[in-house]
């Protein structure tokens, strides 16, 4: 439980601080107003003892058995006004102080309460069904999770053909090569991507709306991951401009229902196959650099696609939406 200890470190940082820095607030006043009421109380029999102006209060006996006497009388007056006529005592004044403090207490803690809800709903960004965010999604091998990225496009937003926007891409690496170029195959001369610290991904456009259930559809695939993709070339990352700190960031942890930790990616991330964590790229730093064309809609062996998805790279490079990369 969070103690005052943690709240005077950190006084207004959660909601629960500023809870109960409010209630201390309360009952400092309701205790300085007791105090005070005592206090007069003291004073004003003080200034009826003889010889309140020779001594202290402490040093004369005479003057603390004058105090003691008005005090005995004044707390007989006060038990025989708090009885009714059955014989039962009321509460005390003091009690019923301290359950007027309490009753602000309850107040401030629902008010605070309210507000705290309140401000954490305003921290979800509204999503607009029709302004699109540019995303990528990378883990395991790229073809596959493509396959099922422009599935959910044709399923869940009726897109076909060239409205397609999902094409295979490398990054997250700290390098490129010559012409800004990252290849898919290691061979002598060209930059390959696994040997620059890249990763497969798979970007797209998609409503802001559907981000949650494309972020699921990948999560999905995070933890499906196979053996036989392991290594940094298969890392989970997600890109998107500013990183954790985008707007809709808030949406992608939501997705992830506090299971997934979304940690920021820095470039060249060695794998975490096995746990429960995803890379988040800041997209302007790490842009997703397309694959060449004979890695677009194809088979992810030894599983095979039908023949109008392979089509769609005819299809999309007619229009130039995917183009080569001059790799062999």
């Amino acid at each position: 439980m969070l103690g005052p200890a943690a709240c005077r470190r950190h006084p207004l940082r959660t909601r629960a601080c500023r809870a109960l820095v409010a209630v201390t607030a309360v009952g400092a006043v309701a205790s300085s107003a007791v105090a005070a009421s005592r206090l007069q109380g003291s004073a004003a029999a003080w200034a009826h003892c003889p010889r309140a102006r020779l001594r202290p209060l402490s040093w004369n006996r005479q003057c603390r058995g004058t105090l003691a006497r008005r005090s005995a009388r004044s707390e007989t007056r006060l038990s025989s006004s708090t009885n009714d006529d059955a014989g039962t005592v009321h509460p005390l004044p003091q009690l019923r102080r301290g359950a007027a403090v309490l009753s602000m207490a309850a107040a401030v803690l629902a008010v605070f309460g309210v507000a705290g809800g309140r401000a954490k709903a305003e921290q979800m960004p509204e999503l607009s069904p029709k302004r699109e965010v540019d995303i990528y999604f990378g883990v395991g091998n790229f073809n596959h999770l493509q396959h099922e990225f422009v599935m959910k496009e044709a399923v869940d937003l009726g897109r076909r053909g060239g409205d397609i926007t999902s094409y295979t891409g490398f990054a997250g690496g700290l390098e490129v090569g010559e012409l800004d170029r990252i290849c898919y195959r290691d061979i002598p001369g060209f930059p390959n991507y696994a040997r620059l610290g890249h990763c497969q991904v798979v970007s797209m456009s998609i409503p802001e709306a559907r981000l949650p259930d494309f972020v699921t559809v990948f999560l999905d695939e995070v933890a499906k991951r196979k053996l036989a993709e392991k290594g940094n070339q298969y890392r989970p990352v997600i890109g998107i401009k500013k990183g954790v700190k985008a707007p809709l960031f808030p949406v992608i942890e939501q997705a992830g229902q506090g299971r997934w930790r979304f940690t920021p990616g820095q470039g060249n991330d060695s794998d975490v196959f096995g746990k429960d964590e995803v890379y988040v790229y800041d997209s302007r730093l790490f842009p997703c650099r397309p694959a060449e064309l004979y890695n677009q809609f194809a088979d992810d062996l030894p599983e095979q696609f039908t023949i109008d998805y392979k089509q769609l790279e005819k299809v999309l490079s007619g229009i130039g939406y995917v183009t080569g990369n001059s790799c062999p």
